[in-house]
């Protein structure tokens, strides 16, 4: 049987990385797949689930690349396409079906049974696409289900850290959710070397080496092509929900910001800025939209010694005179204005059928 080999650092590295960046992704996908703007749900739904599934994927791929190096030369064209497939269709329902949950501390236990059910999935059938897949029937039980129990336990406290009712995860501070990021990266990492650990590889040996390519194989140059297409696409999600997440927090800073104004004018509106008293000045108008679109307004202001509601009748009537006609007939009547003190209205007699009836002053 084919040992797997020792992980470098800069291997090591890139793994974790990678996890902490599928992480992010699985974060902020299931953050947006619940916003009321089915645009934006739909978009995250489908654009987060396939960055989230390419980097499951990828994830699995480099861990075997790396650790089993001399059986990787070459893949079976189905089950290695088959196991992106099932990485995506995985992903899909852990972050869709969040949409239906009702809160985020329900949605975890369902992201969690789901990411397990695609990483062991996605698992067997990279196994399976190699030249010689390991043997199944051999493999060791303990560190299997030491791989499983370690991914569950440390990717459902990663995201009880990251996704949990309260504020929002741009708004909480920088560490926790380092933090959490951190678990669930070494939570996968670690999961998936003790699972390549416990799958026994034939060593095969002979002029032959690993065997002649299959026709559908997919050989190492276009392996690479694949893997740079894969993390183009966890590359490009990552940039999509950092300028996302800068934009909700200029929105929302800009949103606070018009909540402070909009306060403020209502303050200023009902009270005084000097005195600090109510302002009785202040009247709530009422939109009416039979009048409004033709209401006009006349303003005089008179200040003077000896001036009084007499001067203000005369100038109004002489006002309505010039204006619709010597003729006209004019009557004063009081009325409470809370702006006025004293009020009165001024009703204007038909000029154009002088009180008889007209359509037109509808008497």
């Amino acid at each position: 049987m084919m040992g797997s080999a020792a992980l470098g650092v800069g291997s090591a590295l890139v793994l974790f990385m990678l996890g902490a960046a599928v992480a992010a992704l699985l974060l902020h996908a299931l953050r947006k797949v619940r916003s009321q703007d089915w645009v934006v749900a739909l978009c995250w739904g489908g654009g987060g689930a396939l960055a989230v599934g390419t980097g499951l994927w990828l994830l699995q791929l480099l861990s075997w690349r790396e650790t089993l190096p001399e059986a990787t030369t070459w893949f079976h064209l189905g089950p290695f396409l088959a196991s992106w497939c099932v990485a995506m269709a995985g992903a899909s329902l852990a972050v869709v079906a969040g949409r239906w949950m009702p809160t985020p501390r329900t949605v975890n236990p369902l992201v969690v049974a789901a990411l397990m059910a695609t990483m062991t999935a996605v698992f067997v059938l990279l196994g399976s696409s190699l030249p010689q897949p390991p043997r199944w029937d051999l493999i060791a039980g303990t560190p299997v289900l030491a791989a499983l129990a370690l991914a569950t336990l440390g990717v459902g406290a990663a995201l009880q850290m990251l996704n949990r009712p309260g504020r929002r995860a741009a708004q909480r501070p920088a560490g926790p959710r380092l933090l959490g990021l951190a678990v669930f990266s070494l939570a996968l990492v670690s999961a998936q070397l003790l699972g390549l650990h416990a799958a026994p590889v034939p060593l095969l040996t002979g002029p032959e080496g690993v065997g002649a390519l299959s026709p559908d194989a997919v050989d190492s140059r276009l392996a690479g092509v694949l893997i740079g297409f894969a993390v183009f696409i966890v590359g490009m999600g990552l940039v999509c929900a950092l300028v996302d997440s800068r934009t909700g927090r200029r929105a929302q800073a800009l949103a606070g910001s018009l909540q402070s104004a909009n306060q403020r004018l209502r303050e200023l509106a009902f009270r005084d800025g000097l005195s600090g008293l109510p302002n009785r000045l202040h009247f709530d108008e009422q939109l009416d939209a039979t009048h409004s679109a033709v209401f006009g307004q006349v303003e005089g202001l008179v200040i003077d010694e000896n001036i009084g509601l007499a001067d203000l009748k005369g100038h109004l009537q002489t006002f309505l005179q010039k204006l619709l006609g010597s003729s006209t007939k004019t009557r004063f009547r009081p009325s409470y204005f809370p702006f006025t003190e004293p009020s009165t209205e001024v009703d204007v007699k038909c000029f154009f059928c002088p009180g008889t009836g007209c359509p037109s002053c509808k008497h």
